[in-house]
C-alpha cells in the first residue's frame, strides 16, 4: 500500500521489479517504486527467502529431509535387495541347483563358490536391514514392530534381563524338517527361528547336526539323514525364509507410499518427532548395550564377565560390521538436519556430537584394517581366555587411553555417544526420553 499526504490512497501507482522464483530455494529482492500526482516517488525493498523443504531449518523440514533421503531409500534398499536374494536366478538359488547337481551316495558338506556367494550376499542384505533398523517407526513400528521383527528378530521384545529372547537354532531346525514335510510354513513359525538370524545359521553354520535335545521328536530321524539331504534340505528353508523377508521388507516399502503424507502432516509434527528420535535410541539400547556392552560385560544385562549368548550375528561373525552400519545411520540422520536444530539451541553440540559418533566409526575401522583384526566372538573369548575382565573394565572407563583390550576401548567410546544421547541430545531438541530408556543409568 502507499498513501501520499494530498492525494491519499496511491497503492495503484505502485510498481514492482525483480521477481521470485517458487521453484528455486534462494533470497530474492522486489523493489516497489510509487508516485504521486506531482511526480514525487518513493521506493521500498521487500527481501524473499524460499525454502526448500528439504533444508534443515525446522522440525517439519528436517522429517521430511530424513523421511525422503534416508527412510524410504533405506526401505526401498532394503526391498531390492531381499528381492534380488531370493530371486529365483539370485545368488541363494544358483547355490541351491548346485547342490543338487552335485549331490551323491558319498557327498559331504562343502563350502565351494556358491555357497561363498550367497554368503557374500548375505552379508549385503544384513547390512540393508541393519541400516533400516535405525529408523524403525511407521509401518516397520505397527504391531510391536511385526514386519521389522519378521526381516530380523533380533532381542525380540528387549533386552532386559526378563524378556531375553535368544535365537532358536534348535527351533529352526525343527522347522527345517516341517517345512520340508509341508506341516509348517515360514510365516507361522516363531520369530526366533526364522529371519535374518535363521537365514545365517542355515548358511554359515557347518555342523550338520541337530542342535535339539533327544527328547524333541521332530528332528529325530535328522542325523541319519546323508550329509546331501540334510544340506539341500536346509537349504530349501533358507529359500522360503528368503522370500518371506522379502515378502515383508517389500510391504514395508509399499506401505511407506502412503504413509508419508500421514508422517509429515504438520498437525501432527510434535508426535511424529518425538517417534523419530526415539527410534534413534535403538543405537543406545541395542547396538550400545545388547550387541556391544553386555557381550563384553560392561552391560547390567550380563551378570557374567562376558556375555557371548548377545552376540548378534555369531556364525557369519559379522557383528561388528552391523555395528559399524547401525553407527553410520545413526550420524546419517543426525547430520541430515537433526544438528541444525541443536545448533539453534548451541552451536558446540552440534560438532562435539558428531565427533563422539565418528570416532566410533574410526575405531572400527582401525580395529578391522588391522594386521590381527578378530571378529567380535574371538574378541569376547580373547577376554575370558586371558582372564582380562578386569582389563577391559579399566578400558571401557578410559575409552580415550586406546589401551586393550580394544573392543573394551571402543565400548567406552560408544558410551560417550549414548551419554550426549540421553541428556545433551534430548534437551537440544526438546523431546523427551523413551519410557524404555528412562531411569536407564548406565
Amino acid at each position: 500500500t502507499a498513501i501520499d499526504d494530498v492525494d491519499g490512497d496511491v497503492s495503484a501507482n505502485i510498481a514492482v521489479s525483480g521477481s521470485v522464483d517458487t521453484s528455486l530455494a534462494g533470497t530474492y529482492t522486489l523493489t516497489y517504486t510509487v508516485s504521486d500526482s506531482s511526480g514525487n516517488s518513493a521506493s521500498e525493498t521487500r527481501t524473499v527467502s524460499v525454502v526448500n523443504l528439504s533444508s534443515v531449518d525446522s522440525k517439519l523440514s528436517a522429517l521430511t529431509y530424513i523421511v525422503d533421503n534416508i527412510v524410504i531409500p533405506n526401505y526401498d534398499a532394503l526391498a531390492s535387495e531381499a528381492a534380488s536374494f531370493a530371486d529365483d536366478s539370485g545368488p541363494l538359488a544358483t547355490y541351491g541347483a548346485s547342490l543338487t547337481q552335485n549331490s551323491s551316495p558319498g557327498y559331504t558338506y562343502k563350502i565351494d563358490t556358491n555357497l561363498a556367494a550367497a554368503r557374500i550376499a548375505w552379508k549385503t542384505l544384513m547390512k540393508k536391514v541393519q541400516a533400516s533398523d535405525l529408523h524403525i517407526v511407521g509401518p516397520a513400528a505397527r504391531n510391536k514392530q511385526d514386519l521389522r521383527n519378521r526381516i530380523h528378530g533380533y532381542y525380540l521384545g528387549g533386552p532386559s534381563l526378563n524378556d531375553y529372547n535368544e535365537f532358536s537354532s534348535c527351533g529352526t531346525d525343527v522347522l527345517v524338517v516341517r517345512a520340508n514335510d509341508g506341516s509348517r510354513g515360514v510365516s507361522d513359525a516363531n520369530i526366533n527361528s526364522r529371519g535374518m538370524v535363521a537365514l545365517e545359521y542355515l548358511l554359515f553354520n557347518e555342523d550338520m547336526q541337530h542342535s535339539c535335545s533327544s527328547g524333541v521328536s521332530a528332528v529325530s530321524g535328522w542325523n541319519g539323514l546323508s550329509e546331501s539331504e540334510r544340506q539341500i534340505q536346509r537349504y530349501d528353508l533358507a529359500m522360503k525364509i528368503a522370500q518371506d523377508i522379502s515378502t515383508n521388507a517389500s510391504k514395508i516399502k509399499d506401505d511407506w507410499v502412503s504413509y508419508r503424507a500421514e508422517f509429515l502432516d504438520p498437525g501432527e509434527i510434535g508426535t511424529n518427532f518425538q517417534l523419530m528420535s526415539d527410534a534413534l535410541f535403538y543405537f543406545e539400547k541395542y547396538t550400545k548395550s545388547s550387541k556391544l556392552a553386555a557381550v563384553v560385560g560392561q552391560d547390567p544385562l550380563c551378570v557374567e564377565t562376558t556375555c557371548s549368548k548377545f552376540i548378534e550375528s555369531p556364525y557369519s561373525e559379522s557383528s561388528l560390521a552391523n555395528i559399524k552400519v547401525n553407527t553410520e545411520q545413526f550420524l546419517s540422520l543426525f547430520d541430515s538436519g537433526l544438528d541444525n536444530l541443536t545448533d539453534q539451541s548451541d552451536n558446540g553440540f552440534s560438532t562435539l556430537f558428531k565427533g563422539l559418533i565418528s570416532d566410533v566409526i574410526n575405531k572400527i575401522d582401525q580395529m578391522q584394517s588391522a594386521a590381527d583384526s578378530q571378529s567380535l566372538k574371538q574378541h569376547v573369548a580373547a577376554i575370558d581366555s586371558g582372564d582380562l575382565g578386569g582389563a577391559c573394565d579399566n578400558a571401557f572407563a578410559n575409552p580415550d587411553s586406546g589401551i586393550d583390550p580394544q573392543i573394551c576401548t571402543l565400548t567406552g567410546l560408544m558410551k560417550k555417544v549414548t551419554d550426549k544421547l540421553k541428556i545433551e541430545f534430548v534437551a537440544y531438541l526438546g523431546v523427551s526420553l523413551p519410557e524404555s530408556t528412562q531411569g536407564d543409568t548406565d
